[in-house]
């Protein structure tokens, strides 16, 4: 590998300790190169956290996942610059873990983005027909701890509040 050329960074990315009802755990490198990230999911999973009891009223179907960049924007935080979704599963039953297989992601636009004030993030989105919520697509987050540039104060503190709730933070 040549000075000039992306040097992969690891990374991980876990929202299973969060209160969501599906989360996911996916870990591979980033590669930047100018107004584009590759992103190189490795390994991962998806999970369930719908009572087993719900039956087929727990079932997700069509469970995707896109990558993007997460920034700061007026009362919270936005995931921009998706990547097309890719499927992980056609199904995820109640209480279910699946393993998310290697997938590669283009994140593109990201000229004008300042590396220390975004992080990588990803949403996991899934059908579902759950009681007491509007049946259709449902969606989750994966947000890193450090900005793209790295541990930055406002990334420690973002990294810190999730530690404490992450549903609201990421």
């Amino acid at each position: 590998m040549s000075a000039a050329e992306p040097r992969p960074e690891p990374f991980v990315l876990d929202s299973t300790p969060s209160t969501y009802p599906f989360s996911m755990r996916v870990e591979g490198t980033l590669e930047r190169d100018g107004d584009t990230m590759v992103v190189t999911v490795k390994s991962g999973e998806v999970r369930s956290a719908i009572p087993a009891d719900l039956g087929s009223e727990g079932v997700a179907t069509s469970v995707v996942i896109s990558m993007g960049v997460g920034r700061v924007i007026p009362g919270g935080w936005q995931m921009t610059n998706d990547t097309e979704p890719q499927t992980i599963s056609e199904e995820l039953r109640p209480g279910e873990s699946l393993p998310v297989t290697p997938h590669r992601f283009l994140v593109k636009g990201l000229t004008g983005l300042a590396a220390a004030d975004v992080w990588l993030a990803a949403r996991l989105t899934v059908k579902q027909k759950l009681p007491g919520l509007p049946a259709g697509p449902l969606s989750s987050y994966a947000c890193a701890e450090p900005n793209l540039a790295g541990a930055t104060p406002a990334s420690r503190e973002r990294a810190h509040r999730m530690a404490e709730n992450y549903a609201h933070v990421c």
